[in-house]
C-alpha cells in the first residue's frame, strides 16, 4: 500500500480506505480529548470510564464538527457507523452496529414489513426500490452500539464512520474491570 504524505506527516490514503494512522486513545484520556480528523469531523468516547464485564450496555461515540456542532454522518456500508472491539489476548473481536448486529438484508426486511410490504400471505413484496441501500446523511451528536464486554481484560474499540465522503477511523482502548 502506497500513500501519500501530506505537510503534517500525516498519511493520505483513498477516500474509502479504513486505515487508521492514529494511537489508540485510552478512555480515561479520550473522555476529555477529541480526536480531530482532517479539521472536520472530531470523534471522541462519549461512555462510562469504568467498564464491567457481562453488563448489558451501550459503547457510545460522540460525534461533532469542527464547531462542535452534530456532525453530518453519511451511510457507510449501509450504516451510520462500525465498530470492532478487539481483547488484547485476541479472544474477543466483534463486528458491531448501531442497530445491533442483525444482516442489513434483515433489517430491510424488517423495514418492508412494518410499512406493509408484504402480500397476502406473508411474503415481502419487492419492487425495483425495496432494497435500495441508498440514504441521505443524518446529523448526529453520538452513535450508539449496544454490547456487553463478555470478560475483563483490556480491549481496543475502533470506529468507523463515514462524513464528507471520506471514512474515518478512531480507536479507543478500553480497561473492562471484572464482574461485581
Amino acid at each position: 500500500l502506497s500513500a501519500a504524505v501530506d505537510s503534517s506527516g500525516v498519511r493520505n490514503l483513498g477516500l474509502d480506505d479504513a486505515w487508521s494512522t492514529d494511537d489508540a486513545l485510552p478512555v480515561s484520556r479520550a473522555l476529555k480529548q477529541i480526536r480531530g480528523h482532517d479539521g472536520q469531523l472530531y470523534m471522541y468516547w462519549n461512555g462510562p470510564e469504568v467498564v464491567v464485564a457481562n453488563q448489558p450496555g451501550v459503547l457510545t461515540i460522540g460525534v461533532s464538527d469542527q464547531k462542535g456542532e452534530p456532525a453530518s454522518i453519511e451511510p457507510y456500508l449501509g450504516m451510520n457507523g462500525h465498530a470492532v472491539v478487539v481483547r488484547e489476548d485476541g479472544k474477543v473481536f466483534i463486528h458491531l452496529h448501531p442497530n445491533g448486529t442483525s444482516s442489513m438484508a434483515s433489517e430491510q426486511a424488517f423495514v418492508l414489513r412494518d410499512r406493509g410490504d408484504t402480500t397476502s400471505d406473508g411474503r415481502l413484496r419487492l419492487d425495483t426500490t425495496s432494497m435500495s441501500h441508498a440514504a441521505s446523511p443524518v446529523l448526529l451528536r453520538e452513535i450508539r452500539f449496544p454490547y456487553a464486554f463478555p470478560s475483563a481484560g483490556r480491549y481496543r474499540v475502533y470506529v468507523q464512520v463515514r462524513a464528507l465522503g471520506r471514512v474515518h477511523t478512531t480507536g479507543f482502548d478500553v480497561r473492562v474491570a471484572p464482574e461485581r
